[in-house]
């Protein structure tokens, strides 16, 4: 039996066919009725049958699901996986133990039960692994020799069960090493393996293709032949420390290629220990980290660059909410004020605080929302309140996929730059001495004086202004005196003008004006006689009173000259006269002082034959109903087309007539080509309005006038109500008496009288009171401002009122807005002129515009 057994541990293997081949053997030729291996899964657990033969009929499915066989249960098989010794129970039907095993047992017939120990290895020593246990109905088959031998028969098996598990362990060991070489070898990183001396005895194929070196040529080598002499001893000195101590050491070290190129290696380097407890090799694990070595070094530069950079940097995250700040440099914090705590999660508005009314905030807006690039200079404040200019970059950071998460704005503080700019624009239009505008600024003060005067009929005079004997003063006194006396005729020259004009400091003691908004040429003259008036007080100069006098030269638009140059180099002649008649005159330019002057006999014969040659032109300008936009009226206004030089402005030629006694027949043609049209649209059955005529001082004061009017109404029979004629102030107060007996005669007639240009000159209640006027005329230089002036606006709504308590209807001239008529609405001015509603037109095209308006007002 022994011998069998011995033959089946040399044939089995496998575990399970080993110990089924010895349970068949036990069960079958020994006569046992069963015998099984029992095994614990765990110490302490419950037992797992690993092979059994014999009558089983269920004995042993019962005991394990039950649970009634463990190595902590009372029966043989447990007493012996905890004592190491056979356990043999005989006469089990005797025993009054209620144990399952013993039940069950006893009920299928089993008289006595041998469990015998399994061990690992050889001997006695081996610890428990399982337990044979034989069932017998015969106790005879388990008598003292038979427990002997089924002893030694159980050693035999026990050693055959350890040698095959030895050879399962090993097989599976050989299968690790197979994959862990396969693992070293085909491993993505570096490995290398030395002896306890650092002689390298393996390097895998990823060290070649990371070193250059092949195994032949570092075999045997110290690994000292990588070094690139860059990395730091303090490195070397901690590793090995840490090795000799038996630790892992893990660190960064530069190395160098075979072809001189430097690498950095992440490496970790491990000690491995022999049975002994020795070291006997170091593995080191070593990954290339070259690339991303490069880009923490560009990283590091960036952030160094930003960092270092004059410029603020931020950067706003538009993932989140309000685009919240996630970065600013130092530069932001010293150009700001603020912290980066302080700013950090906030949006970058409140640099702008309440200044967000700004053209380059609007840009910048957009290409946040178009994430894309844009550049504003705005203004923005510091922490403690002082404004700076900030010349402002944003850009977007464009991710691999094209998409956008972050904002950089680079901020540059150009206010030393923008403060330079002012400074060089006040040097460039400003006298740096008296702080008065210079030549530069005072040529484009006069081409815009001169622009509107163009559009507004008005004239502009420029008046050359200088000291004289300034050169005695400025020897006599010094140049310190002399700049402080400049300075103080600077200033008196200012306080004497109206706010709209300008004086510039030209060189020296010569200084020029311009004045704007006049009438007549009569207006140059009385302002500039003010001038001379202001600089007559004495100057108080270093203690001393000091006594002026000026030469003043002037020269008036449109008269003296159509453009900048002729009116300034004429201005100039003009004050060489007055210095050349004793100085402290004024001297207006004439044709003596320019020989080159337009030849004015040539004009006034041209003139003179403009009637004969039917030259003249009337053109009519619309009056309307304020409220309701109705055409009720017209403005008569003459122009002169010549044969050569086209259409000659009324403030070329009516000067002129004036002079020469031609406004009477011009002034007579005017009436009776007013007179023909009106007839004519009444023959024609268009809606008639009336139509106003200016009248000059020289035709009113002209005896034939009241005969006039009387005469041209009976002849082309029309109402008298029909005609409206315009005067000024100015011209009926040299003679109110004259001129009330001569309003009075026209207003018998029953012609409508308006008086023109109210309340720039002449203005007084008591003539409105005597003067038996229809209408009052708002001059147009209230108007220009009228909706942004509170003066003019003051002016316009009194002259309003003051008229309808007097029972006169009020016309505004001038409108050329929306804003103006709403105005004069809300104030229930009567009617209104201007560009507004139409320009000066010919009476062709004033014809059609009545054709097309329906019925017309009643006169």
């Amino acid at each position: 039996m022994l011998a069998r057994s011995n033959q089946a541990v040399i044939r089995a293997r496998a575990e399970h066919e080993l110990l089924g081949e010895a349970t068949r053997l036990l069960a079958e030729d020994a006569g046992y009725d069963l015998v099984c291996v029992l095994g614990p899964l765990h110490w302490g657990g419950p037992l797992e049958c690993l092979a059994s033969s014999g009558h089983d009929e269920g004995y042993l499915e019962q005991l394990m699901r039950g649970g009634g066989v463990s190595v902590r249960s009372h029966g043989p098989a447990g007493a012996t996986l905890r004592s190491g010794q056979p356990t043999v129970l005989h006469n089990l039907a005797a025993r009054q133990s209620p144990r399952p095993w013993r039940v069950e047992a006893v009920r299928r017939g089993f008289q006595s039960i041998l469990a015998l120990p399994l061990r690992e290895g050889r001997g006695r020593d081996g610890a428990v692994f399982g337990t044979l246990v034989l069932h017998a109905r015969d106790a005879g088959l388990l008598c003292q020799d038979s427990v002997r031998l089924l002893e030694d028969l159980a050693a035999n098996l026990s050693h055959g069960v350890w040698a095959l598990r030895m050879r399962e362990r090993q097989r599976r060991m050989k299968a690790e090493l197979r994959k862990h070489a396969q693992a070293t070898e085909n491993s993505p990183v570096s490995i290398l393996i030395t002896d306890s001396d650092a002689r390298i005895e393996y390097v895998n194929p990823s060290f070649t293709r990371l070193t250059g070196y092949a195994p032949e040529e570092v075999v045997g080598q110290n690994p000292r032949v990588l070094s690139s002499g860059h990395t730091p001893q303090e490195v070397f000195r901690e590793l090995w420390t840490t090795l000799r101590a038996g630790r892992t050491w893990q660190g960064t070290v530069q190395n160098r290629r075979k072809d001189g190129q430097l690498i950095w290696e992440r490496q970790i380097i491990s000690p491995l220990k022999g049975n002994d407890g020795r070291i006997s090799h170091f593995v080191a694990v070593r990954e290339d980290i070259t690339e991303s070595k490069r880009a923490e070094s560009a990283i590091r530069l960036r952030e160094r660059a930003l960092e270092s950079t004059a410029n603020g940097i931020l950067i706003s995250d538009l993932r989140l909410r309000d685009n919240p700040i996630i970065y600013v440099n130092p530069a932001f914090e010293r150009i700001t004020g603020y912290s980066r705590d302080e700013v950090v999660g906030r949006n970058g508005r409140f640099l702008v605080r309440d200044d967000k009314d700004q053209p380059g905030l609007e840009e910048i807006r957009k290409a946040l929302r178009a994430r894309r690039e844009a550049h504003a200079v705005i203004r923005n404040y510091r922490k403690d309140g002082t404004l700076f200019w900030n010349e402002l970059f944003v850009a977007p950071v464009l991710e691999d996929d094209g998409s956008v998460h972050y904002m950089v704005s680079v901020i540059n503080d150009v206010t030393e730059r923008k403060r330079y700019q002012a400074e060089l624009e006040q040097r460039t239009h400003y006298d740096a001495l008296t702080g008065l505008p210079n030549r530069n600024l005072l040529a484009d003060r006069l081409r815009q004086a001169l622009l509107y005067a163009r559009r507004s009929g008005r004239f502009v005079a420029l008046l050359n202004v200088d000291v004289d004997r300034f050169q005695i003063i400025n020897e006599s006194l010094g140049h310190a005196a002399g700049d402080q006396l400049l300075r103080s005729v600077a200033d008196r020259l200012t306080s004497a003008l109206r706010g709209f004009d300008t004086v510039a400091r030209m060189s020296g003691d010569e200084f020029n004006v311009v004045l704007t908004e006049l009438r007549n040429t009569r207006d140059a003259e009385l302002l500039t006689a003010e001038l001379q008036d202001a600089l007559t007080p004495s100057f108080s100069v270093t203690g001393q009173d000091v006594f002026l006098s000026v030469s003043i030269g002037y020269s008036v638009f449109p008269d003296d000259g159509d453009v900048s140059e002729d009116l300034v180099r004429r201005a100039g002649l003009a004050m060489h006269e007055a210095k050349r008649a004793g100085g402290g005159m004024i001297k207006r330019y004439s044709e003596r002082s320019e020989p080159r002057h337009l030849d004015r006999l040539t004009l006034e014969s041209d003139l003179q034959h403009a009637l004969e040659r039917e030259e003249l032109r009337l053109f009519l300008q619309p009056q309307v109903d304020v409220d309701t936009g109705r055409l009720t009226g017209a403005e008569a206004l003459l122009r002169w087309e010549h044969p050569t030089r086209g259409l000659v402005s009324p403030m070329h030629f009516i000067p002129l007539a004036e002079e020469v006694g031609l406004i009477i027949p011009m002034g007579r043609w005017v009436l009776q080509t007013v007179a023909r049209q009106l007839a004519h649209w009444q023959q024609q059955g268009l809606p008639v309005v009336p139509v106003a005529v200016n009248i000059s001082a020289r035709q009113f004061l002209h005896q034939e006038l009241v005969e006039d009017v009387r005469s041209m109404l009976e002849e082309h029979g029309i109402l008298p109500g029909l005609l409206e004629l315009e005067l000024t102030e100015s011209l009926m107060a040299h003679n109110p008496e004259v001129a009330v007996q001569i309003l009075r005669e026209l207003k018998a007639m029953g012609v409508r009288l308006a008086l023109d240009d109210f309340g720039t000159g002449y203005s007084s209640l008591a003539h409105l009171k005597r003067f038996p006027i229809d209408t009052l005329k708002v001059d147009q230089s209230f108007m220009r401002q009228v909706t942004r002036d509170e003066d003019d606006a003051a002016i316009v709504t009194a002259t309003i009122r003051m008229a309808h308590s007097l029972g006169l209807n009020v016309v505004a001239e001038g409108v050329e807005q929306e804003s103006q008529r709403q105005y004069l609405a809300q104030q229930q001015c009567d009617y209104a002129q201007g560009y507004y509603f139409g320009k000066p037109m010919p009476l062709e095209a004033f014809s059609a515009l009545l054709a097309g308006q329906g019925d017309g007002p009643n006169p």
